[in-house]
């Protein structure tokens, strides 16, 4: 996966900004080094289900349907990873207690489904209603290897994006604390793996979806259309040409 990073280095000299795409995979951290060789360490702070709605959102912009729908079923699943441990943070059960519970069921979806609804019902003393929908389309796409038309995979990304809002909309009325409390202690997690690193940027993505940016989407098409818009504007070859321009009236300048 890739993102724009900035250059610390290069950031020193406001006469010389450099922004690059560099990648990242499932720990979050980016080890690069900028067009002008600086070395560059950064760590994407973006929670996980966004990144995976953000990694989905591409594919179905680019038309990998099976893509698109795997991505935003993973996403769904560690929004509710997510919203559990913030949820219990909000009755007061520590960092290490969830741990120590979510062990147990790391590699069950069905257990964590039901930890989040309990979880849930606890905060906010009412039931959260599911879409029954999303489990079957799910399990053809993943478990039978079903390639699903654009329609019905935009249809899908839908349904699970919805569901996913309305999960963020109960931290967000409940939980605003716990919210920020439980992203930070995850991305120090991420700062103390960099070992070595002294100087370490830090990059949020512009993703389709993000639970601490206001205001929230109205809809899934709106969001997916300026997301869109976005990646039209701020593509890796535009980048490159900005980049390029800069540094190169920067350097007339130095001339003159």
């Amino acid at each position: 996966m890739k993102t724009i990073v900035p250059c610390p280095t290069c950031g020193e000299s406001e006469d010389t900004p450099t922004l690059f795409f560099a990648d990242y995979y499932d720990d979050h951290t980016i080890r690069a080094q900028c067009p002008l060789g600086h070395p560059v360490v950064a760590i994407v702070q973006n929670p996980k289900f966004e990144t995976l709605l953000e990694t989905g959102s591409d594919s179905l912009v680019l038309g990998q349907t099976l893509q698109a729908s795997a991505a935003f079923s993973s996403a769904r699943e560690r929004a509710f990873e997510f919203a559990t441990q913030v949820l219990l943070r909000r009755l007061g059960i520590s960092r290490d207690v969830y741990r120590a519970m979510f062990k147990d069921m790391s590699s069950q979806s069905e257990r964590q489904l039901g930890a989040f609804l309990t979880a849930h019902l606890a905060v906010t003393k009412t039931a959260f209603t599911l879409n029954q929908s999303i489990p079957k389309f799910r399990n053809n796409v993943i478990h039978k290897g079903k390639i699903p038309p654009p329609d019905e995979a935009l249809s899908f990304c839908s349904s699970v994006f919805d569901e996913i809002r309305l999960v963020c909309e109960v931290l967000r009325a409940h939980c605003r604390e716990q919210i920020g409390a439980v992203i930070l202690e995850k991305n120090s997690d991420r700062v103390r793996d960099l070992k070595g690193s002294t100087r370490i940027a830090t990059v949020s993505l512009f993703s389709i979806y993000s639970i601490t940016s206001d205001p929230t989407p109205d809809s899934f098409e709106s969001a997916l259309e300026k997301y869109r818009e976005w990646k039209q504007l701020f593509s890796e070859n535009s980048v490159s040409s900005l980049m390029y321009f800069l540094q190169k009236n920067h350097k007339k300048q130095e001339n003159s």
